[in-house]
C-alpha cells in the first residue's frame, strides 16, 4: 500500500537540540494556563502534532508551540487529550500499512520526549499538594506501548502523589522491588488481551511480597477496550487485581489516595 504521509526523517542534531530548549521555555508556559471547561479538541492541533511526531525539525515544533502559546492551550489537555490522539493516529498509519514500524517507533519516541518535559513540571514535589500516597506503576512483559503508561504517570504526579514507573520488568525485579519499598497502591497498563497471562502473573508475584495488602489496580487500553462493567468484572478475575477501571482519578480514589484524585480534576 502507498504511503499517504510524508515519511518521517531523523531531525539534524542542531534540530533536535533546538527542538529541546524550544520545548523547555514553552512548557513552563503551559503549565500556568488553565483548562477552560468541557473544551472541544481541536484536530488541527493534532495535526501539527502528528507533523512534529514525523518531522522532528525546528520549523514544525516553533509552530506547534506558537499554537500552544496563541491558543493559551493548558498542559493537562495537550497531555491527556492530543498526544494520545496523536500516538492513535500514528498507530492507525502503521496498522493500515501507511507507515513502517521503525518510522512510526520514531515518530512515537518524539512524542513521549514532549510529555516527558511537560511532566516534569509535575513531580509531586513541585505541585504544592503534598501526599502520603505512592503508586508502582508496571508495565507487563511483553507490552508494545508504553506511551499509555506514561501519560498516566504524568496525571498521578499532577494529583500530587509520587509515582515509581516500572517498564517491561522481570518477576524477580518485580518481587525485589516490593520486599524492599513500600507502596500504597500498585497501577498496572496493559493494552490488550495478549499480556493478561503476563498481568496475571505479576500480580501473584506482588501477593506473595512483603506487603500483599496492597491494592492493585488493572487499567490502560485493555480497560478501555471491555469497558464494560462485566468486563472490567471478567478481567478482574482472570488477572486476580483487585479493581479495574482506565481511569485514573477512580483509581486513586478506589485505593484511598482521596485527596489526590479531587486535586486530580
Amino acid at each position: 500500500m502507498p504511503c499517504l504521509m510524508e515519511a518521517p526523517k531523523l531531525a539534524p542534531q542542531g534540530d533536535q537540540q533546538l527542538v529541546q530548549r524550544l520545548a523547555l521555555r514553552v512548557v513552563s508556559e503551559l503549565t500556568r494556563n488553565s483548562c477552560p471547561p468541557n473544551a472541544a479538541p481541536n484536530a488541527e492541533f493534532r495535526t501539527l502534532l502528528v507533523q512534529l511526531a514525523y518531522r522532528g525539525d525546528a520549523d514544525t515544533a516553533a509552530q506547534v508551540f506558537d499554537y500552544m502559546k496563541r491558543r493559551r492551550m493548558c498542559a493537562e489537555a495537550v497531555v491527556d487529550i492530543y498526544l494520545p490522539a496523536a500516538v492513535h493516529q500514528i498507530g492507525t498509519a502503521w496498522h493500515d500499512g501507511e507507515l513502517n514500524i521503525l518510522d512510526a517507533t520514531l515518530a512515537i519516541s518524539r512524542l513521549q520526549v514532549l510529555l516527558r518535559d511537560i511532566s516534569s513540571n509535575w513531580s509531586s514535589d513541585k505541585t504544592g499538594r503534598h501526599n502520603s500516597g505512592r503508586v508502582l506503576l508496571l508495565l507487563p512483559p511483553g507490552e508494545q506501548h508504553s506511551m499509555g503508561a506514561m501519560v498516566a504517570a504524568s496525571q498521578i504526579r499532577r494529583a500530587g502523589v509520587s509515582v515509581k514507573v516500572g517498564l517491561l520488568p522481570d518477576i524477580k525485579a518485580i518481587s525485589t522491588l516490593m520486599e524492599t519499598s513500600r507502596f500504597q497502591s500498585v497501577f498496572i497498563s496493559a493494552s490488550n488481551q495478549s499480556v493478561i497471562a503476563e498481568c496475571s502473573q505479576m500480580i501473584a508475584t506482588i501477593r506473595a511480597s512483603a506487603h500483599p495488602a496492597v491494592p492493585i489496580v488493572l487499567g490502560g487500553g485493555l480497560a478501555v477496550a471491555n469497558h464494560t462493567q462485566a468486563a472490567h468484572e471478567l478481567l478482574r478475575k482472570q488477572t486476580r487485581a483487585d479493581h479495574v477501571t482506565a481511569d485514573v482519578k477512580t483509581a486513586l480514589q478506589i485505593c484511598g489516595l482521596v485527596n489526590a484524585a479531587v486535586a486530580a480534576g
